[in-house]
């Protein structure tokens, strides 16, 4: 069974959000995270008072903090800790095959060729395909 369908079926919502903030902050490269409850929900397929309710407790545990629209992670470590198992496998995975990260921070280089590939970077770091 793949880490996804088992996370989707076995975690709880806090850890599923978790695990989905972490691989937001892994392809965003920024501590800021565009984010509303309701994307996560819609991500998650789940309600957002539920999602409501596991950021409400990742923020007490001072591990994230939650703005109208923005989530900052604050320690990482600690939102790996809320994932549990469904974190860290996939990515270990990956770097046994490629042998190194797997996904590197952006790069000065790495954007230029891709803008010229017609793609633009958004102001909250997300990338779009130009029309």
């Amino acid at each position: 069974m793949s880490l996804a369908a088992d996370a989707g079926v076995r975690a709880n919502v806090q850890q599923r959000s978790a695990r989905k903030l972490l691989m937001y902050h892994d392809r965003v490269g920024s501590e800021e995270l565009a984010l509303t409850h309701e994307n996560i929900s819609m991500l998650l397929g789940v309600r957002r008072a539920s999602v409501a309710g596991a950021i409400h407790n990742m923020e007490g545990e001072g591990v994230i903090a939650a703005q109208r629209g923005v989530f900052a992670i604050r320690n990482r470590a600690g939102v790996e800790r809320c994932c549990g198992y469904f974190d860290g496998v996939a990515e270990s995975r990956c770097r046994q095959i490629v042998g190194g990260v797997c996904m590197p921070a952006p790069c000065k280089a790495a954007s230029r060729e891709v803008t010229a590939r017609g793609w633009s970077r958004s102001a909250h770091g997300a990338w779009y395909r130009q029309t």
